[in-house]
């Protein structure tokens, strides 16, 4: 358990920076290039490559572990229905948090979203049967603590674009917290379902089966979700554009910050638990 919960320990360091850095990479991205469908699309169609790394770390002779190991305790087809809501319920914590960055402050956003903690406590009780104990209370309150301290002390405005040579303003909004705390939720069930569904405390390898899940989930979301973009497309709610010149180097590092703060999160979700890694 201890070299466990150093592991998570660990991801959520590279959670944190991570997030942060997408916050703010993300409002000067948008300033730019508001496509925050497509955005989500590219990013979470990435996840694939690590269906690629696990495949490679499968095939890889070792003697360590004997053949059925390799498999965990759920079988494919168990993986496979788990990635195609988990797919539904990242997209929607991706597109709604998108669309909240340019409707709020980064410190505002991060206040909001990061009070999943108490939500992941609750449905943590009713749905993975947490105990609830003093220490995990006062942990929670703790954490919501921080976060109030945050959404008090931060500026009411903050520019947006500054990096990419801009002056705008970003004034909070009520629509932009509400977008964000709709992404905060879709992100707790989303933690709640994979360790109910997808993570096994016996799970023999459980890094190497988060690491095939957020694989799963990258290939459903590139094969399943591309029409939308048609729609959009065609409808004008989002015009189809490729991102060129600094856009495209900025899509590319959120691309790949995303990545590392995902694959993090399901590997400190699988090794510790939801609320540990909230």
């Amino acid at each position: 358990p201890a070299v466990r919960y150093a592991i998570a320990s660990l991801c959520i360091v590279g959670m944190v920076a991570s997030w942060l850095a997408m916050a703010e990479l993300l409002q000067d991205l948008q300033a730019n290039y508001p496509k925050p469908f497509f955005l989500t699309y590219i990013v979470h169609s990435g996840y694939s490559v690590f269906l690629l790394v696990w495949m490679v770390w499968r095939y890889l002779p070792c003697k360590r572990y004997k053949r059925t190991s390799y498999i965990g305790r759920f079988k494919w087809h168990d993986y496979i229905e788990a990635s195609i809501w988990m797919a539904f319920l990242a997209f929607a914590t991706g597109y709604l948090w998108y669309l909240s960055l340019t409707r709020t402050s980064v410190s505002g956003n991060t206040a909001v979203y990061q009070s999943q903690s108490a939500f992941v406590f609750l449905l943590s009780v009713i749905f993975l049967k947490e105990k609830v104990t003093l220490l995990k209370v006062g942990s929670v309150v703790l954490c919501i603590s921080g976060v109030v301290l945050v959404a008090l002390f931060h500026g009411s405005k903050e520019k947006n674009g500054s990096k990419a040579g801009h002056n705008d303003v970003i004034t909070p909004s009520v629509v932009g917290y509400v977008l964000c705390a709709g992404a905060m939720f879709s992100n707790v069930l989303y933690a709640i379902y994979y360790k109910k569904k997808a993570a096994h405390p016996d799970d023999p390898v459980p890094i190497a089966n988060a690491v095939r899940v957020l694989g799963i989930v990258g290939l459903v979301t590139l094969l399943c979700y591309w029409p939308f973009l048609l729609i959009l497309d065609g409808t004008k709610f989002e015009t189809f554009e490729l991102p060129t010149g600094n856009n495209l180097k900025l899509a590319i590092l959120d691309v790949l910050l995303d990545c590392v703060y995902n694959v993090f999160l399901v590997i400190s979700m699988s090794v510790s638990s939801p609320l540990f890694a909230t």
